[in-house]
C-alpha cells in the first residue's frame, strides 16, 4: 500500500522489517535443528540398581524380578551402579520397559493377546512389525480397532 501511495521512505521500511522477520524465523528455525540433535541431549550416563542384571548376565530362559528404582535408598551409592555403555543402557531401558509395559498383560489389550504376541516382539523385528511400517500390513483375523 506505501508503494502504491508512492510514500517510498515508508515502503523501504516496511521491506526491512519484513525482511528481518524472514531472518528470525530462518534464525529459530535453524536454533531448533541444532538442538533436536545436540548431543548433550542425549543419554549417556543411567544408575539401576545393583540387583538388575547386566547384559552379559543377562538370561532369556530366567524370570528376573526388578526392584523398583523408587524404593530403593537413593542415598545409599552402595544399591545403585553407573552404568555408561550405550549397549548397556538400551538394554535396561528396553528391560525396564518390557516389565513396565507388561502390565497391559492383565488387562487384555489388544497386543497381549496370543496372536498379536506371535506377531510382533519386543524389538520390532518381525514382518509384520515391518509392514506396519510399511503402511501394508493387512490381517483378517484382527478386529477393527486392533
Amino acid at each position: 500500500m506505501a508503494e502504491d501511495a508512492s510514500d517510498k521512505d515508508r515502503a523501504k521500511a516496511i521491506r526491512q522489517i519484513k525482511n528481518n522477520e524472514r531472518k528470525n524465523r530462518a534464525f529459530h528455525s535453524l536454533k531448533f535443528q541444532r538442538k533436536k540433535h545436540n548431543q548433550a541431549m542425549a543419554l549417556t550416563r543411567l544408575e539401576v540398581p545393583t540387583t538388575w542384571p547386566t547384559l552379559e548376565a543377562y538370561d532369556d530362559a530366567q524370570d528376573y524380578i526388578l526392584d523398583d528404582p523408587k524404593k530403593v535408598d537413593a542415598r545409599d551409592p552402595s544399591q545403585w551402579r553407573e552404568v555408561n555403555c550405550p549397549r548397556e543402557i538400551e538394554f535396561l531401558l528396553r528391560l525396564r520397559n518390557q516389565r513396565h509395559f507388561g502390565q497391559a498383560e492383565t488387562e487384555g489389550t489388544p497386543f497381549t493377546t496370543a496372536t498379536m504376541k506371535s506377531k510382533f516382539n519386543w524389538n520390532a523385528t518381525t514382518n509384520e512389525a515391518e509392514l506396519v511400517l510399511k503402511g501394508d500390513f493387512d490381517d483378517v483375523d484382527l478386529s477393527e480397532i486392533s
